[in-house]
């Protein structure tokens, strides 16, 4: 199908309109019948929080512990039909399989980093000489998205009350001295912040959530101290630590992770040559999206991405509409040429920390087989509270449901991408309620699956209850966690799933566990990977009706 084509059905798929899509939007295609019930006609049986505030400030530093101590292998974790094969993915060359590579890529934090740190900087300057000008220009604020905006000013008094506390404690002050020195030090501090507002330029948009910010954290410096004294009693050493640490540096750089994605994905792919295949990727801004289409270009794949903020298909980056727009999150796949694109919809899911939450339904005919099956792919919230795993899960439901009700027949389907699904929150429960609504659905582990027994059963460095540091045991096996997952169903037969963590040396160069081992885990524990997240495989065909 042509890019026109494809731009055509996109057109007829979606409502223009200046706000977020409504979940009900129809579809191009007209034949409409009553919502049918999602079962399955096979027997196949069966983890940001708001913690994460020095994620994109501060590299945190890996915690090595043992991990027989800290966690349990549940079901949903480490499914009991699951075949566990400690190697790669073997050869097929059939061309009746499909390959999907759901992953979480992590936008580039080093881009922001650079606006960041002169906001940093300015705020510095500032508490000397307030004749000190406004560091951006609108299009410097434009590279830093309202994600990091909204988390600036309470990340940047955190830690400079935490730098106050170290200086009073290496000083030889006693530790709760040294926080109530801290205490009051802040205090002043935050008391610039509403006369900094008046020196920020009158810009529309970033600059005035940039004010909000600053003035609301003026606000609430009594809780947000409170907060942070209580950070530092439970565990002064290694809290004071992480906000020592230095900010993301090559080779962490977004350029450098675009070449090693590509890697990667040539690999996964070239292990099934003859097969289609799609990428469903999360936290991809307008500016990645356009740094993966030129990375990706010799691939020729279709692109459908929608804009989180807007609702509308993504803008080339400079063309923002809707405040947040240019760096706002995007509902993004890609996919080979031989899976023609029958129906695009987007839908609303259900947020607690204020993120826009979307799940993206594509239906798609494989050319090889002229089997058709359904693609959807979503991040759902990472604030867990007032009941948000039932609700994302039952909202899910009702979205693929409603996709489902113009063709019956056709409800063959993948679902995946970061769900949060996060242990000890009741992330398990979430997996299974979402088995449950989708009937007899099949884990994408519950297969032979290949994967580098270090990585086999995480999908995310870290838990929701700490500050997503990497929990990684000594021999270099990373804790468990589920956060990214993908379930099947409704005649979609898993032939195999793999897991790849995208790990490379500092030229860039994708490192292989089979063949360095020692580098890979070295590596693995320093966090130089593609993203924290790491990138689930499914090969499937689809059964017959």
């Amino acid at each position: 199908m042509s890019d026109h084509k494809i731009s055509a059905l996109l057109a007829l798929s979606l409502i223009s309109a200046p706000l977020a899509l409504p979940a009900s939007a129809s579809s191009y295609n007209p034949a409409k019948t009553a919502t049918s019930t999602i079962s399955s006609e096979t027997t196949t049986s069966f983890q940001r929080a708001s913690t994460r505030r020095m994620k994109h400030l501060l590299a945190a530093t890996p915690v090595l512990q043992s991990l027989s101590t800290q966690v349990r292998l549940q079901d949903y974790i480490h499914p009991s039909l699951a075949n566990h094969i400690d190697a790669p993915l073997p050869q097929v060359t059939a061309s009746d399989q499909v390959v999907g590579i759901y992953g979480n890529i992590l936008y580039p934090q080093d881009r922001e980093q650079i606006q960041q740190e002169k906001l940093t900087d300015w705020i510095e300057a500032y508490s000397k000489d307030s004749n000190t000008p406004f560091p951006l220009s609108s299009e410097d604020l434009n590279d830093i998205s309202l994600y990091i905006l909204d988390r600036f000013p309470s990340a940047i008094t955190y830690r400079y009350f935490a730098t106050q506390v170290r200086t009073a404690l290496s000083a030889g002050s006693p530790l709760e001295n040294a926080l109530e020195k801290a205490r009051q030090e802040t205090l002043i501090r935050a008391a610039l912040y509403k006369e900094m507002v008046h020196n920020i330029p009158a810009w529309e948009g970033r600059c005035e959530v940039l004010t909000g910010k600053l003035v609301e954290c003026a606000d609430q410096i009594e809780k947000i101290i409170d907060r942070d004294t209580k950070m530092i009693r439970a565990n002064p050493t290694e809290t004071l630590q992480q906000t020592s640490s230095d900010l993301i540096e090559p080779p962490f750089t977004w350029d450098m992770r675009t070449q090693v994605f590509k890697q990667m994905i040539d690999k996964v792919v070239s292990t099934s040559p003859n097969s289609p295949y799609f990428l469903a990727l999360q936290e991809v801004t307008p500016q990645a999206l356009s740094d993966l289409k030129k990375t990706f270009a010799d691939r020729d794949l279709q692109w459908i991405s929608f804009n989180n903020m807007s609702g509308k298909e993504t803008l080339s980056p400079g063309q923002e509409d809707v405040l947040g727009e240019a760096t706002g999150f995007t509902s993004t796949l890609a996919l080979s040429r031989d899976l023609e694109v029958l129906k695009v919809e987007l839908g609303d899911l259900p947020t607690e920390s204020g993120s826009v939450r979307k799940i993206l339904g594509v239906r798609v005919r494989n050319t090889h087989t002229n089997e058709t099956f359904n693609l959807f792919s979503t991040h759902t919230d990472h604030k867990i509270q007032n009941d948000i795993y039932a609700r994302t899960a039952a909202k899910i439901h009702e979205f693929a449901t409603r996709f489902f009700s113009d063709a019956p027949t056709e409800q063959r389907f993948v679902i995946g991408g970061d769900l949060n699904a996060f242990e000890g929150s009741g992330g398990d429960k979430y997996i299974e309620r979402l088995r449950e609504l989708f009937t007899g659905s099949q884990d994408f582990r519950e297969t032979d699956y290949y994967a580098p027994t270090p990585i086999a059963w995480s999908s995310f460095i870290g838990r929701y209850d700490d500050t997503y540091s990497g929990r990684i045991a000594k021999d270099g096996i990373v804790e468990p966690s589920a956060l990214d997952h993908i379930i099947v169903g409704n005649g979609v037969e898993l032939q195999s799933a793999g897991r790849e963590a995208g790990v490379y040396n500092d030229s860039g160069r994708l490192l292989d566990y089979y063949k360095e081992r020692d580098e890979y885990i070295a590596n693995l524990q320093n966090r130089i990977t593609f993203s924290d997240h790491f990138f689930n495989i499914v090969r499937f065909i689809n059964s017959s009706h």
